[in-house]
């Protein structure tokens, strides 16, 4: 496993993270168990990761996390994120009620006051069972919750940040609604945030120069995500997604998925997934590249793809050519 550091923050991460917030959530949203899912962690920690991102109240795997890296909480970086709608008593435990909260919020463009930002920090770290976090993310600020979160949180961060609460605080993306980065963009300008967390993929590949860039050069560390999504985990998806991009009116030219796949195949390229994380985890700038997933051969392949280094150059021209000007697809 390789290693970067985490821009100034004084933090190293692997450069594979592990995601438990995802559609998978640890695999518990397909049936798995909790102990299943303790065992993945595990293997994620075995096999070099050090990065374990989750989401507070949003993923309901915080607990989970907490009795993973017990005993070994001085060898994992801990990220997690604060909802900036966060669920008020007694709903503060249920899942259920802290999406809804945080789709409301982002509706709308609200964003909680300072005391109910720290409250829902420190049930965070009651879940996660430690005093501290090394990371703590404002989770999914979207463009209009931007300037107010910016006012209203930030001061709390500094404080909890000066109380050993947190290493380092910084601001995730809502990818879906935002894929041109609109909100990170000010961020980076703003200079207030250590940590960016952005989505990039192969259908987007916009941040590496609107994000990763940029914020390499001021010092800011940065955390990339939805690397592989829905329609880029295998051959059939991927020729729906190619399919899509061509039927937008505004394509400028037509790209041809059996080109493509055949060109991976032709080079040693495993599969698509394996395609879409190689490119992900070695041509953007991005300190660290989050995975998601309840499978451990699943992590083992991602592990794996980053043992075989970068794609082959023809590849990732191909790629380039062929996606590099989209920045309003997530590949969800």
């Amino acid at each position: 496993m390789k290693y970067s550091a985490l821009g100034s923050t004084g933090i190293r991460v692997s450069k594979i993270g592990l995601g438990c917030s995802g559609n998978s959530r640890l695999g518990l949203a397909y049936g798995g168990t909790r102990d299943e899912a303790v065992r993945l962690i595990h293997l994620a920690l075995d096999l070099g990761v050090n990065l374990i991102d989750t989401s507070g109240g949003l993923s309901g795997t915080d607990t989970i996390v907490a009795k993973a890296v017990h005993g070994r909480r001085a060898d994992v970086v801990l990220s997690t994120k604060v909802n900036l709608s966060p669920a008020i008593w007694p709903m503060h435990n249920s899942r259920f009620f802290s999406k809804a909260f945080a789709r409301l919020g982002a509706e709308f463009s609200y964003v909680a006051h300072p005391r109910l930002i720290r409250i829902a920090v420190e049930r965070t770290l009651q879940r996660l069972a430690t005093d501290y976090v090394d990371i703590l993310s404002l989770h999914s600020v979207t463009p209009g919750q931007y300037k107010m979160a910016l006012k209203r949180c930030v001061p709390v961060l500094e404080r909890l940040k000066g109380e050993g609460k947190i290493r380092a605080f910084g601001v995730s993306e809502a990818f879906t609604r935002d894929p041109s980065h609109a909100m990170l963009t000010s961020a980076i300008e703003d200079r207030a945030f250590e940590v960016l967390m952005a989505g990039f993929n192969v259908a987007n590949q916009s941040a590496d120069k609107t994000v990763f860039s940029p914020a390499s050069t001021r010092g800011i560390g940065t955390i990339g995500m939805f690397a592989v999504r829905r329609m880029l985990k295998d051959e059939v998806h991927f020729r729906q997604l190619v399919d899509r991009i061509n039927r937008n009116p505004r394509q400028a030219r037509e790209i041809s998925a059996d080109a493509l796949l055949s060109a991976m195949t032709e080079h040693g390229v495993e599969d698509v997934a394996d395609a879409a994380y190689r490119f992900c985890a070695f041509q953007s700038g991005a300190n660290t590249m989050l995975v998601g997933t309840g499978n451990p051969d699943h992590l083992t392949r991602n592990v794996a793809s980053h043992a075989r280094g970068g794609l082959p150059p023809e590849i990732v021209k191909l790629l380039r050519d062929a996606f590099g000007s989209i920045d309003t697809l997530t590949a969800d």
